[in-house]
């Protein structure tokens, strides 16, 4: 099992260059997919908190969002549960998470696993009060009808 100090170091690589993580050419990305719940939590405090990096914010949050969506296809809990925790910033986090959440939804449906919670949580923030939460559940439930 991977140590504190080497899931930072992966975090940071994501953060000093999230379009290899995007573009799905970040080893440290997949390790971190790979990390479970001490990984997840550094993913989600790095986003709710904030990071240097010179990559554009933008960039670098949705790369973050994106190994969470990895972690959520194998399972989904963790994320579901960082939906409800009312300390999470929620735009953009939340939002992102969102979107992270209805994509793992899509790829653990064409896998043959239950989604059942994922659309439980998504339904749940279609009332969020923000918009931008609301929008990413409702284009989450949206594409799950079509996919």
């Amino acid at each position: 099992m991977l140590d504190v100090s080497d899931l930072q170091d992966y975090v940071s690589e994501v953060v000093r260059d999230p379009v290899q993580t995007l573009h799905n050419h970040s080893e440290a990305a997949r390790r971190l997919a790979m990390s479970g719940t001490n990984g997840f939590n550094l993913i989600l405090r790095t986003m709710n908190c904030g990071w240097q990096s010179e990559a554009h914010p933008r960039d670098v949050i949705e790369a973050l969002a994106y190994v969470l969506q990895q972690i959520a296809q194998d399972d989904p809990i963790q994320l579901i549960r960082a939906t409800e925790d009312p300390n999470i910033r929620p735009d953009p986090v939340l939002a992102l998470l969102t979107w992270s959440l209805w994509n793992a939804a899509i790829h653990r449906r064409k896998n043959g696993h239950d989604i059942a919670e994922i659309i439980g949580a998504l339904k749940r923030l279609e009332a969020h009060p923000n918009e931008n939460v609301r929008f990413a559940a409702t284009e989450g439930l949206k594409a799950l009808a079509l996919s």
